[in-house]
């Protein structure tokens, strides 16, 4: 059984690159159900590989921070090494696994 990109996604990953870690908050367009509710548009072939997003950490500092597309984050080695090994864009293999 294979489970889809989106479902392995939100499921099994619980959407790791869409949280900023260190100041302990996430993407503000990221649901409970750890999907994008703007996914269609921001990742529509025309739109930018980056895009700025204001986010506000758990000490209530506004920040801006890039979104990214995963496979650009890959590329460029800036997914950490323990998101990276279960992600099933750097590792599609996983996706057979479920």
């Amino acid at each position: 059984m294979t489970i889809s990109q989106a479902d392995y996604c939100a499921k099994v990953c619980k959407a790791k690159c869409c949280r900023i870690w260190k100041h302990g908050t996430q993407c503000p367009h990221l649901q409970s159900d750890c999907k994008c509710s703007i996914y269609r548009e921001r990742f529509a072939a025309e739109q930018p590989d980056q895009m700025s997003v204001a986010v506000i950490g758990v000490d209530g500092r506004l920040m801006k921070v890039l979104c990214e597309r995963v496979e650009k984050l890959i590329e460029r080695n800036a997914l950490p090494e323990w998101i990276k090994k279960t992600c099933s864009y750097a590792h599609p293999e996983l996706l057979k696994e479920y």
